[in-house]
């Protein structure tokens, strides 16, 4: 009969280049995606709805939709808009819990 002892489980090295979020980033990570994920939705609806309206007003039809979403100063702005929200996210997520210290923005305008 085989052996059906379980395994002792294998630790990954605590050294940093393993470790990429800590406990409280966990907890603040769990609290952001289903957050992010109902903004998400309802930013899709509002997009989805301003174009089907714009289409039966007849405001634009669907090549000059296309064009748009092709536009590349569009496309470098909106890129731009993303950049700043994914770094205020990563902020948010690597700030320090105690209440006690200055976030980062306030550190920065008080020194």
């Amino acid at each position: 009969m085989p052996d059906t002892t379980p395994l002792e489980p294998t630790l990954l090295p605590a050294s940093p280049e393993w470790r990429f979020l800590a406990d409280t980033q966990v907890d603040q990570l769990a609290v952001l995606v289903p957050e992010l994920a109902g903004q998400l939705h309802v930013e899709r609806a509002r997009v989805s709805t301003l174009g089907h309206a714009l289409l039966t007003a007849g405001v634009l039809d669907r090549a000059a939709l296309d064009a748009a979403a092709g536009d590349s100063t569009l496309s470098e702005r909106t890129g731009e808009q993303l950049d700043r929200s994914l770094a205020g996210l990563m902020r948010v997520l690597t700030e320090d819990d105690d209440a006690r210290t200055p976030l980062r923005a306030d550190h920065r305008t008080a020194a």
